[in-house]
């Protein structure tokens, strides 16, 4: 029976990620320091088990304001989050806020268009939305030449760059095809926040061939948020893509595997 090219895609990438959840045991870093499990620090820990009371009230709430059938509303990630205040960190004007630790979930929902951030307590009876004007995600536009990031030389298989957030700071991970994953922070003069990891040759040969039916094509993903928010650049051999980390559940499907393969492989 004859494989499509999609089906051979699917395939492919249910075996990578199979196998890549069993890397982490053997990734060795160069110091004593722990290495940290994403690319910027993050308070968030991703999980699938939202409530259902949190879930309808986050998609009762669009839908209501916006006047969107929930059949058209999708949620896209959630995780679960410790506010700082009773206001879920996203006081009104002029409210007073309890200073309390206050467990709940950070939530993202589209319809395809537009994309919605919401804070919420456990169970629902909470829920503020972080973008009162939603996120418009545009079309792909090709990035500039003289904005391309350097070409990867021959030892490198991929690399990933991560800049802005909070902090404002900007970090390198590459892969290499002797299977090295090396991290490092730009500016950082004392190169204090270097990690390195050892990753399979099989595992590297399956990114490659994940990599290799991508085709990457030199495309940013712009939307109109502001500068709090992290852009990454990813490149291959092929070319460069440019996202913004608030539009990543809205990127073709076959850039969005090749971004939670590549996490797995870092974390």
């Amino acid at each position: 029976m004859k494989v499509s090219r999609t089906q051979h895609f699917k395939i492919l990438t249910a075996l990578i990620l199979t196998g890549i959840l069993s890397v982490s045991s053997n990734f060795v870093p160069n110091s004593a320091t722990a290495a940290p499990t994403n690319v910027l620090p993050s308070r968030t820990t991703l999980t699938n088990t939202l409530p259902r009371t949190v879930k309808k009230a986050v998609l009762q709430d669009i839908s209501r304001r916006q006047n969107i059938q929930i059949s058209k509303l999708k949620i896209t990630k959630s995780a679960q989050q410790t506010w700082n205040n009773g206001c879920l960190e996203l006081p009104k004007p002029q409210e007073l806020c309890t200073e309390a630790l206050v467990p709940g979930w950070l939530v993202t929902v589209t319809d395809g268009n537009k994309t919605w951030t919401y804070h919420t307590n456990t169970n629902g009876r909470n829920i503020r939305q972080a973008n009162t004007n939603p996120v418009s995600i545009g079309k792909p536009v090709p990035i500039a030449t003289n904005q391309l990031p350097p070409t990867l030389t021959k030892d490198v298989v991929f690399r990933a760059i991560a800049s802005g957030g909070i902090m404002g700071r900007t970090y390198e991970t590459t892969l290499l095809k002797d299977g090295r994953l090396i991290q490092t922070r730009l500016g950082d003069a004392n190169d204090s926040d270097r990690r390195i990891y050892n990753i399979s040759p099989q595992k590297v040969q399956q990114f490659q061939q994940l990599l290799q039916q991508a085709q990457f094509k030199n495309l940013n993903y712009p939307t109109s948020v502001g500068a709090d928010y992290i852009t990454y650049t990813l490149s291959s051999n092929d070319g460069t893509i440019q996202y913004n980390d608030i539009t990543q559940n809205s990127l073709p499907e076959n850039l969005r595997t090749i971004i939670q393969t590549w996490n797995h492989l870092k974390t």
